[in-house]
């Protein structure tokens, strides 16, 4: 029976772990385990509204229709296109939730394929950016208009991305990292976190949780290592190119 994250015993977040250590190596897409990843968080845990893995890599990895999401997203941002080949892109891989169009990552609307062109257009989005820097991505040292810079990360090194209260938790320039209101209200968020780290390759994997409970940082910190775990068995799946598609169909 599902509990809230609070009350979950470390036996049951073992479990957890156990179960994807066991299921996630036979995935053959990095999207099908991050979809089976997400879907365990969700039916893990009574609390979690939406759970979402995003990937981020270069433009050129990805399928022409995922492709062309970003390209649709940077043109209605006021962005130059045709996209660099090698512009990174932030791309849903995985999503679980409360609603039916929660489940399915083609029906996201706007974050499907996010080209990070450049700081400006991530420093308008203040979860993406707060996200990106809680994986240690280098953005403060960017020129407005310059591309982003994914700093390479060890494959052991796992962060933490930590909304204490969606409601009113703020950045430094003093806008609500989640800046949905109607979806904060409508859906009782509370705490949002998230963990991510990079694949050997130096693509960044990141999951996200939105709750409908208030977690401490404690609380929030039994659940860093579970992408270490997905890293683990999802590793060949990217060095194969096996993101969207398998790389043997």
């Amino acid at each position: 029976m599902p509990t809230p994250i609070r009350d979950a015993t470390w036996a049951q977040i073992e479990a957890l772990r156990d179960g994807l250590t066991r299921d996630l190596p036979a995935t053959r897409t990095l999207a099908t385990a991050a979809q089976l990843f997400v879907e365990r968080l969700v039916g893990g845990f009574a609390s979690v509204a939406l759970a979402r893995v995003f990937h981020v890599t270069a433009l050129r990895r990805l399928p022409s229709d995922v492709q062309a999401d970003a390209a649709a997203f940077a043109s209605s941002a006021g962005r130059t296109v045709p996209l660099d080949a090698s512009t990174p892109v932030l791309t849903l891989m995985g999503t679980a939730g409360d609603e039916p169009a929660w489940n399915d990552r083609t029906r996201s609307e706007g974050h499907r394929a996010i080209p990070l062109v450049d700081k400006r257009l991530v420093d308008g989005a203040p979860m993406i950016a707060a996200l990106l820097a809680g994986l240690d991505v280098e953005l403060a040292p960017l020129e407005v208009n310059g591309p982003i810079q994914l700093r390479f990360l060890s494959g052991g090194i796992n962060a933490r991305f930590y909304v204490p209260d969606a409601r009113t938790t703020k950045d430094a320039r003093g806008r609500l990292i989640i800046a949905n209101e109607p979806f904060v209200a409508n859906h009782g968020i509370r705490t949002v976190f998230g963990m991510g780290g990079a694949f050997l390759d130096g693509s960044l994997i990141a999951s996200i949780l939105f709750t409908r409970e208030e977690l401490s940082a404690a609380e929030v910190d039994r659940f860093p290592s579970f992408i270490g775990t997905f890293k683990i068995a999802t590793g060949p799946l990217v060095e194969a190119g096996a993101l969207l598609t398998s790389s043997t169909s």
